[in-house]
């Protein structure tokens, strides 16, 4: 480590060029991991698609049509059928050479089909165009070697380190303190240990009283209260401070809550000291919005499926996932007991039996680093009994957080799902702690209430291509959103943007009102297909049936749960004069409201005059999740 001025500075002029690539190659690194996932996602939606829809494909479209041209072309076949012109014979001609000479025939068959087959044709075009790109970017990192690179980097980066370490101390005999000389030679401790370790508790009253470091980090804030952490940053000069406010926050007891309550509402204190609902971390981002804040993006633990869960749930799709699906095993599986109420006092008997007899031995768990979490520790108790003498590990979740398992078995243990056992920071930790497989196990009472284990439920359903009976359709949410942008790109260019700007300014209201937190499992589709919706049309009269199928019988918009693909909520806006009494539009507005109520499908109508939308939005949308 005793490295010469010259050879110090090379290997820092090496370690700065290498960082530099190395930035580089991380952002091709993470494209990546993103192309990965989207590729995942649409492959799995293509899979539901196929299912869902016969498809005829007689049109033979040319090597240059795009996934982008495919989705223009739907558009323009949805324009011709809402104005019935004709197609213009150089308009013909200029598909026949850009997309092949039988194209032009989508046109003159049935609209319905002319648009599914592009649909059918845009998710192998999407899919092959991803692919190629990432091709491109894993021949490139390749080409890098970015993981050796990254090693050298690590060991250059050590070897500076240590060289630093020598230079300060090669000369210096290792002085060693009692405890009693750590308060009273706090300066030369520091000078010989710079890095201290140690709770938020103790930092403080560890070296004596006017000591301040440089940079206090706090490590899992999330779980620090507030008063030992203010005793931490009380001798800090700076702070990182490190957590996430989507795992479990420290614990307050009952009697701890009364004591602090009161004495916060005697002096009034701000909302943001409240030590009984804020931890460190909590405080700190209400008393500091606009704090630099840096999110750690990059996952690397749990299967690619099992933390998409969490991703789309918890995250709001901003993890970048650089785990591989390498196990054989099903990364996601739910189990029901039988219909019953089985829980008696916070244990399920049935379900740890159902654990022992039938889900270890039928997904081969013998000998497998597995993990069993729940809720309570009453079934925790029941468990480690039933699992004593053995290399399973069973804890409530709380006692999980920081840990992991290759496999992770969730007890939920309630008759009827609870708010404790719903609670959204402790079904994240849970499902986090997941390597290669989540088994959920729940109560088979078919009580499809919305809550965050019913999403969970949906998920894996939706992933597996577990079949469901349902009056309606998955909605295939990466086709229509591709849609939507093609679809507004060209009514902007047109020049014909009135309807359009009264459609924004209530997808924008809606799109808001759907960034809250209790409402951000859901999206919107906005100018939805009726026919898109319905799978089954033997509950409608032919009249309902020919209204339904018509190609341009849309839905303004259709709010759905993203994680399982269902429908939830339909929305359409009214124009005063468009609307009023006695128009031909009144009356297919009737025949639409007869329609989703026999498919039970929640519908908001607001009108383009009225008031008030956001909060009937969030009136609908509170009665539906509840």
């Amino acid at each position: 480590f005793n490295l010469s001025d010259k050879e110090k500075s090379d290997r820092k002029q090496t370690c700065e060029n290498l960082f530099n690539q190395l930035s580089d190659y991380l952002r091709q690194k993470n494209e990546f991991a993103l192309i990965k996932q989207e590729l995942d996602s649409l492959t799995t939606e293509y899979k539901h698609f196929q299912d869902e829809n016969q498809i005829e494909n007689d049109i033979e479209f040319s090597k240059s049509t795009t996934a982008d041209k495919l989705l223009a072309l739907w558009v323009a076949i949805e324009n011709q059928a809402l104005t019935n012109k004709k197609l213009t014979w150089w308009r013909k001609l200029l598909y026949w050479f850009r997309d092949g000479r039988k194209v032009k025939t989508l046109f003159d068959i049935p609209t319905e089909k002319a648009i599914l087959i592009c649909q059918s044709n845009y998710y192998p075009a999407k899919i092959e165009e991803l692919k190629n790109r990432q091709k491109a970017l894993e021949i490139s990192l390749n080409r890098f070697s970015f993981d050796n690179k990254m090693k050298e980097y690590s060991q250059l980066s050590m070897l500076l380190f240590k060289s630093e370490l020598y230079k300060k101390y090669k000369r210096n005999k290792r002085e060693k303190y009692e405890i009693a000389q750590l308060r009273s030679s706090s300066g030369k401790f520091l000078t010989d240990y710079p890095v201290i370790m140690s709770t938020t508790y103790s930092l403080r009253r560890s070296l004596a009283e006017e000591i301040t470091y440089d940079f206090v980090i706090i490590d899992e804030s999330s779980q620090v209260d507030l008063a030992t952490g203010a005793l931490a940053l009380s001798c800090a000069k700076r702070a990182v401070i490190v957590g996430d406010l989507k795992q479990l926050p420290n614990v307050v007891d009952d009697r701890m809550k009364e004591k602090t309550d009161a004495v916060f509402d005697n002096f009034s204190i701000p909302e943001p000291y409240r030590y009984s609902n804020h931890s460190l971390l909590a405080s700190i981002m209400e008393i500091f919005p606009r704090i630099s804040k840096t999110l750690l993006r990059e996952h690397y633990r749990c299967h690619p499926k099992i933390i998409e869960f969490c991703n789309q749930k918890f995250y709001d799709n901003q993890l970048i996932i650089h785990t591989e699906s390498k196990s054989e095993r099903e990364p996601l599986i739910v189990y029901k007991t039988m219909v019953g109420n089985h829980a008696r006092e916070k244990t399920n008997q049935r379900q740890i039996d159902m654990i022992i007899n039938e889900i270890i031995p039928k997904e081969k768990l013998e000998g497998i680093d597995l993990g069993i979490v729940t809720p309570y520790r009453n079934q925790t108790n029941a468990l480690q009994q039933a699992f004593s003498g053995t290399q399973i590990k069973a804890d409530t979740v709380d006692k999980f957080q920081g840990r992991e398992n290759d496999v992770i078995i969730l007890s939920t243990v309630d008759n009827e799902i609870s708010e404790f056992t719903d609670n959204p920071n402790r079904l994240n930790v849970a499902i986090s702690r997941a390597i290669k497989q989540l088994i959920l196990v729940v109560n088979g009472n078919d009580k499809d209430k919305d809550n965050n284990i019913t999403d969970l439920i949906r998920y894996i359903d939706y992933n597996n291509f577990s079949v469901k009976e349902s009056k309606l359709r998955s909605v295939f949410d990466y086709l229509y959103k591709g849609y939507e942008q093609k679809r507004a790109e060209i009514i902007s260019k047109s020049g014909n943007k009135s309807d359009f700007d009264s459609e924004n300014l209530m997808y924008v209201l809606i799109s808001n009102t759907l960034k809250h937190d209790k409402f951000s499992k859901y999206d919107v589709a906005l100018h939805f297909p009726l026919r898109h919706v319905i799978k089954d049309f033997s509950k409608l009269t032919e009249e309902e049936q020919k209204y339904a199928r018509h190609c341009n019988t849309h839905l303004d918009f259709l709010i759905y749960n993203k994680l399982g693909k269902n429908p939830i909520l339909a929305i359409e806006v009214d124009g005063f004069e468009y609307h009023k009494a006695g128009t031909e539009q009144l009356e297919r507005d009737k025949k639409k409201d007869r329609i989703l109520a026999k498919y039970e499908l929640p519908l908001l109508r607001f009108s383009t005059t009225g008031s008030g939308e956001k909060q009937k939005l969030i009136d609908k949308l509170t009665e539906i999740t509840t």
